[in-house]
């Protein structure tokens, strides 16, 4: 079904546009169904070659491994399973920070499509029942003017044919950034720093969490043991982009 529609899309785009302009590099060529020419999209998946998502998170290890050290040597995560696309590194690193802080949001129709995609051929994320982005603090995105995650979740949410929530989970401290903070510092960051919409019902529900960067996991594992704790039945995570670690 996802190959029909992605054909389908493609001959669209053909008959409408048959000269599109990819929006990576922007030249007039053919495009496929995520906005992309061949070679972009080529250029942005060759990491997936020789490293795939641990078995337990989304972070990149080489092909011969199952699990990445951090899981091995981590207490259980609150979420089920996660998946990236891309090693976070070279061009999708730039691709991301247009993408977050520039305010280049064309890129959420392609990463968003790529995350679907990864999402279809993940056999555990078959039963996905509610698609929930995490939240920016509305501080932070009133300043931004959106939040990547939500726009990332919206396009998946519709090539997956999948209610997206964007009001339940609520991010109610405004913390700094957590680039640069320790694990631990990370951690006492975001402590207390997300709740769950009184009104929002989530039991026996089966969520795909978004976000766009995975790093040491500690932003999506306190998302999905508030959660949990709101009486989820599973929370697997998708996010675009993941570090690597052996």
């Amino acid at each position: 079904m996802s190959k029909l529609m992605g054909d389908w899309w493609q001959a669209l785009l053909n008959l409408i546009f048959p000269h599109c302009r990819c929006i990576a590099c922007g030249e007039e060529v053919k495009l496929d169904n995520t906005g992309l020419c061949g070679n972009c999209r080529r250029i942005i998946q060759d990491e997936t070659m020789i490293y795939h998502s641990c078995a337990s998170c989304p972070t990149f290890i080489p092909l011969e491994a199952r699990y990445c050290l951090n899981c091995l040597r981590e207490p259980p995560w609150f979420f089920d399973a996660g998946i990236a696309v891309f090693p976070y590194q070279d061009v999708i690193r730039q691709v991301l920070q247009d993408f977050k802080y520039r305010g280049t949001v064309k890129w959420a129709k392609p990463l968003g499509t790529l995350m679907a995609e990864a999402v279809l051929h993940k056999l555990p994320f078959h039963n996905i029942t509610t698609v929930i982005p995490v939240p920016l603090h509305p501080n932070r995105e009133r300043t931004r003017g959106y939040n990547q995650s939500e726009l990332l979740a919206r396009e998946i949410g519709r090539r997956l044919d999948v209610r997206v929530d964007v009001s339940i989970l609520l991010r109610i401290r405004d913390t700094p950034s957590q680039t640069g903070l320790s694990k631990e510092g990370r951690r006492g960051n975001l402590h207390e720093a997300f709740q769950i919409r009184e009104s929002g019902d989530l039991t026996g529900k089966t969520v795909l969490l978004v976000d766009d960067i995975y790093t040491t996991g500690i932003t999506v594992n306190t998302c999905s043991r508030i959660l949990k704790e709101a009486g989820t039945k599973a929370v697997f995570v998708a996010t675009c982009a993941a570090g690597k670690r052996y």
